[in-house]
Protein backbone atom coordinates (compact mmCIF):
# COMPACT_ATOMS: atom_id res chain seq x y z
CA UNK A 1 0.00 0.00 0.00
CA UNK A 2 1.50 3.51 -0.86
CA UNK A 3 2.09 5.86 2.04
CA UNK A 4 -1.12 8.11 -0.30
CA UNK A 5 -3.37 5.31 0.23
CA UNK A 6 -2.87 5.23 4.01
CA UNK A 7 -2.94 8.53 4.54
CA UNK A 8 -6.65 8.61 2.99
CA UNK A 9 -7.47 5.47 4.64
CA UNK A 10 -6.70 6.91 8.09
CA UNK A 11 -8.87 10.58 6.70
CA UNK A 12 -11.67 8.27 6.06
CA UNK A 13 -11.78 6.13 8.93
CA UNK A 14 -11.09 9.20 10.80
CA UNK A 15 -14.13 10.97 9.14
CA UNK A 16 -16.26 7.86 9.97
CA UNK A 17 -15.63 8.11 13.18
CA UNK A 18 -16.45 11.26 13.54
CA UNK A 19 -19.94 10.63 11.90
CA UNK A 20 -20.96 8.28 14.22
CA UNK A 21 -20.09 10.27 17.02
CA UNK A 22 -21.71 13.62 15.72
CA UNK A 23 -25.48 12.54 17.08
CA UNK A 24 -23.77 12.33 20.69
CA UNK A 25 -21.24 14.79 20.31
CA UNK A 26 -22.13 17.13 23.64
CA UNK A 27 -24.59 14.22 25.57
CA UNK A 28 -23.57 13.47 28.79
CA UNK A 29 -22.47 9.89 29.46
CA UNK A 30 -25.30 8.74 31.18
CA UNK A 31 -27.58 10.13 28.67
CA UNK A 32 -25.66 8.38 25.82
CA UNK A 33 -26.56 4.93 27.93
CA UNK A 34 -29.43 5.28 28.13
CA UNK A 35 -30.07 6.14 24.24
CA UNK A 36 -28.15 3.57 23.05
CA UNK A 37 -27.29 1.33 25.54
CA UNK A 38 -28.67 -2.22 24.34
CA UNK A 39 -26.95 -2.21 20.54
CA UNK A 40 -24.31 1.28 20.78
CA UNK A 41 -24.81 3.19 17.71
CA UNK A 42 -25.35 1.69 14.75
CA UNK A 43 -26.11 4.04 12.25
CA UNK A 44 -25.42 7.93 11.42
CA UNK A 45 -27.31 10.41 12.12
CA UNK A 46 -28.69 11.99 9.21
CA UNK A 47 -29.40 15.62 8.98
CA UNK A 48 -31.64 16.66 5.30
CA UNK A 49 -30.64 13.33 4.25
CA UNK A 50 -26.80 13.43 4.87
CA UNK A 51 -24.15 12.78 7.70
CA UNK A 52 -22.10 15.47 9.46
CA UNK A 53 -18.81 15.51 11.31
CA UNK A 54 -17.51 17.87 13.45
CA UNK A 55 -14.89 20.33 14.16
CA UNK A 56 -15.50 20.49 17.40
CA UNK A 57 -13.34 18.34 20.06
CA UNK A 58 -15.00 17.26 23.57
CA UNK A 59 -12.89 18.18 26.32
Amino acid sequence: MKDIDKFNVCLIGGAAGNALEYAVEFLDSNTIFQKYYQHGITEYSLVNGETRISDDIVK
